[in-house]
């Protein structure tokens, strides 16, 4: 029995140690080392670890740009690291935001906007988002230095995958299918608590009142747009969290050019 014992909490221990690289198997493409009893458990802990995720992806993207700057112009650069964040996370997210986009704004009833919002298919509101955001990305990554720009990325990259997690926790699943619905019952107030957390600490910590200031500002985005999705499809997504995430990602960005100017 002791041995048993022992066995379960040495299990729990290694899936809360590995939660961030389980975590991060969900916001990159990238293989992650994980053994399967250990990345075949509850979701709690790894989608509070989000931020971790988001930051390294962050450090990854600003380090290439750091590399770039030795054979090519800035404008060059951005245009390379906004290209290499798309690989990484193949897209999931940008494609979440053009989903969001068409369904919360081009259908009639809450039912036509969630088949909307699966549909495959890109409409003109998907397609006017997803370049709006990504001109705005490159933009800001243009505008910052070498080092301004890791330091922006890391921030960016806590924040929207913390506000990923936070919109995950907060608001009830629009449908009791898709990805929101299936982690939503693995999620518990100390998960969300710790993603809070661990965005505010990255965004404060290296930005410091300026970082503060960001972390409530993707805090304010979240309640916004979890309740206008609540009213136009009663609840929310995947699509949902991953288009409010490109949201904070970006406005994060602009953030800090006006923050280091």
């Amino acid at each position: 029995m002791e041995i048993e014992m022992s066995d379960r909490l040495g299990l729990a221990v290694g899936r809360v140690v590995a939660a961030p690289l389980v975590g991060a198997s969900f916001l990159t493409i990238l293989p992650m080392p994980v053994p399967r009893a250990l990345a075949n458990g509850p979701m709690g802990w790894p989608v509070a670890s989000f931020p971790l995720g988001g930051a390294a992806i962050g450090a990854l993207i600003g380090a290439e740009g750091l590399l770039l700057m030795a054979w090519f112009p800035p404008a060059v650069v951005a245009g390379l690291m906004i290209t290499t964040l798309l690989a990484v996370t193949g897209a999931l997210h940008l494609d979440a935001l053009m989903d969001s986009f068409d369904g919360l704004f081009g259908g009639k009833d809450p039912d036509g906007r969630l088949a909307i919002m699966r549909d495959s298919r890109v409409g003109s509101y998907g397609i006017a988002a997803a370049g709006s955001l990504l001109l705005l990305e490159y933009g800001a990554l243009l505008s910052l230095s070498p080092v301004e720009r890791l330091q922006a990325l890391v921030v960016a990259g806590a924040l929207s995958r913390g506000a990923m997690a936070l919109t995950m926790a907060s608001f009830p699943a629009a449908s009791s299918r898709g990805l929101a619905a299936g982690l939503k019952p693995h999620l518990r107030s100390y998960h969300t608590v710790a993603a809070a957390i661990l965005a505010v600490a990255v965004a404060g910590g290296l930005l410091r009142w300026a970082g503060l200031a960001m972390a409530a500002m993707a805090g304010t985005l979240v309640l916004l747009g979890g309740r206008l999705a609540t009213a136009k499809i009663g609840g929310i997504s995947g699509d949902i969290c991953g288009g409010l995430g490109e949201l904070v990602e970006a406005v994060t960005l602009l953030a800090c050019v006006v923050a280091f100017s």
